[in-house]
């Protein structure tokens, strides 16, 4: 049996450093029983909290064995437990944390094991549009530290397969893999038409694109309440209190920011809503769109997903946010539909996440992605 050691900062219980988590989550879930897991973590969640955990030992949990440190690991710890644990692939994800990304490189380098790397999203335009001058300072540093070309990269959509090429080399050896969502139960009935109930959930950051939502919303003139709730852990302080000016302002709309919310308590809270609105300047999956679609939850997204030809597809609409009015046209348009009509568009993204279900043969390509990759100092 194959066996795959994980770095990531974040692994439940954690959960609010949002999809990687449960992108990781959900493979160990799907390959656990082909592929010994072992994960390596920090045992605190992105705000800071620690988790009510067993730290500095190896936990039997999820499907793995996981390793949550309870203060920042050394390059040296963690070449101890790679020692220990001897694992045919080191699959690291994201790329700009120095302990559990450079550490685990370096040393994947020097012990020349078999190295998989996800960026999640993390090379996305949007993504690097964040803290620009920085990030492309530390990935040409990277690059000419590590000879990236000589690992393997697990992209999970074809953009991102560009973006490794674009940011990385356009040599790279490169797996296409989709992002493996949780499976959730489709909600039975919708909200009453009395009032248009939109939501977001997601971290609370410039790169969601939030403002732009209420924004849109805050435009609308319309007869029928327009209610709009905001979930999702604040990232960024700065970004949240533009939220607050912006939420502050009149508007036919009754916005509110709900605060953080658990994982589990997803499915049955977009229940109460219409529809999922997210104008994101980037995703490389983007789960909460998918959990919203798995409800039979309409989505109003920007064209930066995924998730394309929605509105072809009668399951939401994915527009340009380089004009902010395509954002309010799409709005007015889903708050004009019949009751028939809107059940059409939940039905439509109820069937695109059973489309992807049914095309991504996830199990095989990630079997695949950790077969036969062969050692660095062969390469």
């Amino acid at each position: 049996m194959k066996t795959v050691l994980i770095f990531y900062d974040y692994f439940y219980p954690a959960y609010k450093a949002g999809g990687p988590i449960t992108s990781l989550f959900n493979l160990v879930k799907l390959l656990h029983e082909k592929i010994s897991f072992y994960v390596v973590t920090q045992g605190k969640d992105y705000d800071g909290s620690l988790l009510e955990v067993d730290y500095n030992v190896w936990v039997e949990q999820y499907g793995a064995k996981v390793y949550y440190f309870r203060n920042r690991p050394t390059y040296h710890q963690l070449k101890l437990l790679v020692e220990q644990v001897q694992p045919t692939v080191i699959y690291l994800n994201g790329i700009f944390s120095p302990r559990f990304f450079l550490f685990p490189l370096s040393i994947g380098f020097k012990l020349k094991k078999s190295i998989i790397i996800a960026p999640r999203g993390m090379l996305q335009d949007g993504a690097l549009s964040s803290k620009a001058t920085k990030k492309r300072i530390y990935l040409e540093v990277v690059k000419k530290i590590f000879p990236l070309k000589k690992v393997t990269w697990h992209a999970t959509d074809p953009q991102e397969q560009i973006d490794i090429k674009k940011n990385i080399t356009v040599s790279a050896e490169i797996h296409v893999c989709g992002n493996i969502p949780s499976s959730i139960k489709r909600r039975k009935t919708s909200p009453e038409m009395e009032e248009w109930r939109f939501v977001s959930i997601s971290l609370i950051a410039s790169k969601k694109n939030l403002l732009a939502s209420l924004a849109a919303l805050q435009a609308i003139k319309n007869e029928i309440p327009i209610v709009y709730d905001i979930y999702g852990p604040i990232k960024e302080e700065d970004y949240y209190r533009l939220i607050e000016l912006a939420m502050s302002r009149k508007s036919n709309a009754t916005i509110k920011y709900k605060g953080e919310i658990h994982p589990q308590k997803v499915p049955g809270r977009l229940s109460e809503y219409h529809y999922f609105i997210l104008p994101t300047k980037g995703e490389n999956f983007g789960h909460s769109i998918f959990e919203a679609m798995s409800v039979g939850l309409p989505v109003i997204i920007s064209d930066k997903t995924p998730w394309k030809a929605l509105k072809t597809r009668r399951a939401g609409w994915d527009v340009d946010i380089s004009n902010e009015t395509n954002l309010v046209n799409a709005i007015k348009e889903a708050i004009s539909l019949s009751k028939p009509a809107y059940d059409e568009y939940c039905q439509g993204a109820r069937k695109v996440v059973e489309d992807y279900m049914n095309n991504a043969d996830l199990d095989n390509k990630y079997t695949s992605l950790f077969s036969g990759i062969p050692d660095v100092s062969s390469k």
